[in-house]
């Protein structure tokens, strides 16, 4: 048995490539909490006791629900009411609804809206699905660190403003800010993070995410 090299207690279960780190599901949790603690201080994201849309991302359902649960860990102290906003863009979404709300999630399910054709599509339809049921609340969009990186990429090779302005911490405008507290998380360790939880992982078979082309916007 590998234990972990964090608490030193409990078998790991993840190996940080870049790290070196061997961590085990309650380190890696308490490691991914920090991290959004950091972006959520570092770039003055929340106010103290203020209501959040966590926008359930149709690419990223089952991870979504892994990263509320981080989310919310991280947000404790500020007396934050977490609400868990879907848009009904992939299938299961109910199935979803249900799984957070019996984790103790207020849930919302926005309007169905167009399905978007490219991830940067994605972002901004989702964003503006959830946007409409916050009303003026904060929005918090769980993009990652690689795929905020992509962003800003295609905003640089294609000129576009809107496309890289999505890859920044904080958006603010028309009353509202949307946020990105997973702006130093990367997606491997939130994949290990979410299919390491037997009940997401048996979720799998009733959920197929939405999947938006990334090829030809990365290129083009």
């Amino acid at each position: 048995m590998t234990l972990c090299t964090s608490c030193r207690k409990r078998e790991a279960f993840y190996h940080r490539l870049a790290s070196g780190e061997k961590l085990c599901r309650t380190c890696l949790f308490r490691s991914l909490v920090r991290q959004v603690r950091r972006a959520l201080g570092l770039y003055s994201m929340l106010r103290p006791t203020e209501r959040v849309f966590f926008v359930v991302r149709p690419d990223k359902p089952l991870e979504s629900v892994a990263m509320a649960e981080v989310f919310r860990g991280a947000t404790r102290s500020h007396g934050t009411e977490v609400v868990a906003a879907i848009p009904p863009l992939f299938k299961g979404f109910h199935v979803v609804e249900e799984e957070l709300r019996c984790r103790g999630f207020r849930t919302v399910v926005t309007e169905l809206g167009a399905e978007p054709g490219s991830f940067v599509e994605l972002v901004k339809f989702s964003e503006a699905l959830v946007l409409r049921k916050a009303g003026g609340a904060t929005v918090a969009n769980p993009l990652l660190r690689d795929e905020l990186l992509l962003l800003a990429l295609i905003g640089a090779s294609r000129g576009d403003r809107e496309a890289f302005s999505e890859s920044m911490p904080v958006k603010r405008g028309g009353g509202s800010a949307i946020v990105r507290p997973f702006y130093y998380v990367i997606s491997p360790d939130v994949a290990a993070l979410t299919f390491s939880d037997p009940r997401l992982l048996d979720l799998d078979r009733y959920v197929k995410p939405l999947a938006p082309m990334l090829g030809d916007e990365a290129t083009s």
